[in-house]
């Protein structure tokens, strides 16, 4: 007779627990109640069936009933380990430790939720989450609106520095860009001490250098350590770190060469600090930006993961503490759903081997120099690490160069456009934070509207060369009084290792390049990567190494097959350095934030952000239903619009074009000579017309129809692109891709509760656009879905 099969999860837990129970009160083999094992039909019948199992193997056996029920539940949990269901190690945590059996029980009750479990008003942490520091896990939180996986607690996001008030922190009040006073804390680190900090604020090196994402922030050496040195003016830099990316930990760096024992810093209150114990002294202070409004958007849609991004409800009152500030707090303790982000030795490892010399440092043995010419391609599958590493090659290199130039040519994660655009951006300040909140208007881009160029090939390698043309031409050679034929017959030919700014030392006569690539290696993608390598002639490619794991998850108890790493200096057949990285270990914020999840993310800092002033800002008052859109005439003589395109847009006839556009999401393209359409419509559309041309063309944003007025021949449009662009872009030309608005953009977050339930600004859910709601289950939310199902997604 065979086997018979592992019990199922739900059944083994509680026939166990019968069991012991039955064992400790000497009582007769275990009789399974049907009652307690739920009402369900489908849980009754898996648990008949157990007890059928149970009873054959009895029949079998001389053991009991309890302890066959006790084997088939331990083989089960055993697969679990291996399936990484349960207790098995992970390469992001150590192995999970038992939990008890009412803990265990807590999982068959409810939806675990991953995002922040943050206390009511006037309650420790310890009351929400009694779990965390025995098993790692959180309890589950009953009032979440989205399913979301277990929380989870990570031991190494936590600072190492030691705080203590009134000796290596200090609570003071500085004058920000704007003239006004703000709240401000100081810390003095020791050598390798860490600082992990949550939310938004700037940074200013006072004394030292620090360590943050590959950038070193240094303090401008004092005149004199024999008297007491203020607070210097130094550029303060904007650091952000929500808790949907891995947070970054600021490190103290040992000095180049001692410093006087007789140092100290003048405080504003008028005391001196001792600097002799320190090698590093940053002053933290808050940064209003209202990007923290982005949690309401995320909440109104039912996306628990969007929730408590920048800060636990209730920390912004802990003004006077030296543990934070109104927009920031300094981690001390590990919390739920908080990762940090792991420091990889082999990167670091690459930079210094590959790169040209840091004037920080001593010179590099690579031979490699700041005037040659730098182009570097990073290149990898999906979820290695790519885009990290990019970021922090870029805050690397501006340590050796005034300034980088940065190619995006991942149209699903980009890391200064919404998605669906390859762009060429020239950069002076270090990357401080995740891509949504460093979205700007870059040099040249070009929109495809598809987060991947399977749809597109030709047009997807056109964009790109049009873009490194660009760089080509206006960028590398950064001389303004050089004509671009000069700068033409320059390229290749080495620059004067003498020119370099004033002040750090960097060099300025030429501008190095990195190349952000797809994560799609394989088939179609291997030959578009091919025909990008053959293109822009790197001198360094940085290759990241897949991880081999058997089909196995990236966070189960699987034997990792850890790539080797190398570097090979250039060759006759390889004239580049080739680097093979081994991936950034993996974060369990994967599981919680999906690629979906991090385009709506960007889109939604997207359309709310300012593009006004330095520091980027963004607007949470208003739904983008409730913002006044632009008016845009069509007709030709008014010279608004060029032309509308449709990508794929060939079954779109122009009897119902206006059907197609309203409520979609559209590029405005600037063209420098746009084509006349050969059609003789009123409405600028022919869908036999070619879009515009790369190298005759530069996308300025996106903007969305938000109606359209035929009696006024009117477009009214949101967009975030400033009047003043718009203005001098004119005529503009409208491409509409595959790309949609994401549901949380449709909604109003200012609304009240009872006002969500009727509708949207007064229209009830029956009339709204595009949007059907589902009956709520319940005591549940109502669910929001779109009724309108756009080319590509049936």
């Amino acid at each position: 007779m065979p086997a018979p099969p592992p019990l199922s999860a739900v059944a083994a837990r509680r026939a166990a627990r019968e069991a012991q129970a039955a064992k400790q009160e000497h009582a007769q083999p275990l009789q399974v109640n049907r009652e307690e094992l739920g009402s369900g039909a489908e849980r009754q019948d898996a648990v008949d069936e157990d007890e059928g199992m149970a009873s054959d193997a009895s029949s079998e056996s001389s053991t009991s009933k309890a302890d066959v029920v006790r084997m088939l539940a331990d083989e089960k949990r055993t697969q679990n380990g291996r399936k990484g269901k349960g207790k098995a190690a992970t390469r992001y945590f150590a192995a999970e430790p038992s939990r008890s059996e009412d803990e265990q029980d807590g999982d068959e009750a409810m939806a675990v939720d991953a995002g922040d479990l943050s206390p009511p008003k006037g309650l420790e942490e310890v009351d929400v989450a009694p779990a965390a520091s025995a098993s790692g896990y959180s309890t589950p939180n009953r009032n979440r609106r989205r399913r979301e996986r277990t929380a989870f607690v990570d031991p190494y996001c936590v600072s190492s520095f030691a705080l203590d008030e009134g000796v290596n922190a200090f609570r003071v009040r500085v004058a920000g860009e704007d003239g006004a006073e703000r709240n401000a804390v100081v810390y003095a680190l020791k050598a390798d001490e860490t600082l992990v900090i949550r939310g938004v604020c700037t940074l200013t090196p006072v004394h030292g250098s620090i360590s943050l994402l590959g950038s070193t922030l240094s303090a401008p050496p004092p005149s004199s350590y024999s008297t007491a040195f203020p607070l210097p003016s130094t550029p303060q830099r904007p650091l952000f770190a929500p808790s949907s990316h891995p947070i970054p930990s600021i490190r103290a760096l040992p000095p180049p060469s001692p410093v006087s024992t007789n140092a100290t810093l003048l405080l504003p209150s008028g005391q001196e600090l001792s600097l002799a114990p320190f090698v590093a002294v940053v002053l933290v202070a808050d940064l209003q930006t209202g990007v923290e409004g982005i949690e309401r958007v995320f909440s109104a849609a039912g996306m628990g993961c969007g929730v408590g991004l920048f800060g636990r409800r209730g920390e912004g009152e802990r003004r006077e503490e030296v543990e934070g500030g109104k927009t920031w707090a300094l981690v001390r303790e590990p919390s739920p759903s908080l990762a940090g982000l792991r420091e990889v030795e082999a990167w670091t490892s690459a930079f210094s081997s590959t790169l040209p010399p840091s004037p920080r440092l001593p010179l590099a043995s690579n031979g490699v120099a700041t005037s040659d010419r730098l182009v570097a391609i990073v290149e990898g599958p999906k979820r290695v690490g790519k885009s990290t590493f990019a970021k922090m090659l870029v805050n690397q290199l501006l340590e050796r160069y005034e300034k980088v130039a940065y190619l995006d040519t991942d149209l699903g994660q980009p890391e200064f456009t919404p998605p669906g655009f390859v762009s060429l951006n020239v950069l002076s300040d270090p990357i401080l934070g995740p891509a949504f909140t460093h979205l700007s208007l870059p040099l040249s881009s070009q929109y495809l509207g598809s987060a991947s160029p399977a749809s597109d090939p030709s047009g997807y390698l056109a964009a790109i060369s049009a873009l490194l043309s660009t760089y080509a031409l206006e960028v590398e050679y950064p001389s303004v009084d050089e004509a671009p034929s000069s700068r033409r017959h320059r390229r290749g030919q080495p620059a004067d290792d003498s020119t370099r700014s004033s002040s750090l030392g960097r060099y300025c006569e030429r501008v190095p390049l990195v190349i952000n690539t797809q994560g799609w290696v394989k088939g179609l993608g291997a030959d578009l990567l091919a025909k990008l390598k053959a293109e822009s002639q790197p001198s360094h490619i940085f290759s990241f190494v897949d991880v081999v794991e058997n089909g196995s998850s990236a966070f189960d108890g699987a034997e990792l097959a850890q790539p080797a790493y190398s570097i090979m200096p250039p060759s006759a057949d390889a004239p580049y350095f080739l680097a093979s990285l081994p991936p950034a270990p993996p974060s369990p914020l994967e599981s919680k934030w999906s690629a979906v999840d991090l385009r709506t993310l960007s889109l939604v800092s997207y359309f709310h952000s300012l593009r006004s002033g330095k520091l980027p800002a963004w607007d949470f008052s208003t739904p983008l239903i409730g913002v006044a859109p632009y008016e845009f005439d069509w007709r030709a003589e008014q010279g608004q619009v060029a032309q509308v395109h449709i990508v794929e847009g060939a079954d779109v006839a122009y009897e119902h074009v206006l059907h197609a556009l309203n409520g979609s999401v559209v590029a405005l393209v600037q063209e420098t000579s746009p084509a006349p359409s050969a059609a003789s419509h009123p409405f600028p559309y022919d869908p036999s017309a070619p879009l515009p041309s790369p190298s005759t063309s530069r996308a300025l944003g996106l903007a969305v129809i938000h109606s359209i007025s035929p009696a006024t021949s009117t477009l009214h449009l949101l967009t975030p692109v400033p009047a003043s662009v718009l203005a001098s872009s004119a005529p503009l030309s409208l491409i509409k891709g595959p790309l949609d608005l994401p549901i949380p953009l449709m909604l109003d977050f200012t609304a009240s509760p009872a006002e969500a339930e009727q509708g949207i600004a007064g229209v009830e859910w029956a009339e709204v656009p595009y949007l059907s709601v589902d009956a709520a289950e319940g005591a549940g939310r109502r669910r929001v879905r779109r009724n309108l199902m756009r080319r590509g997604q049936a």
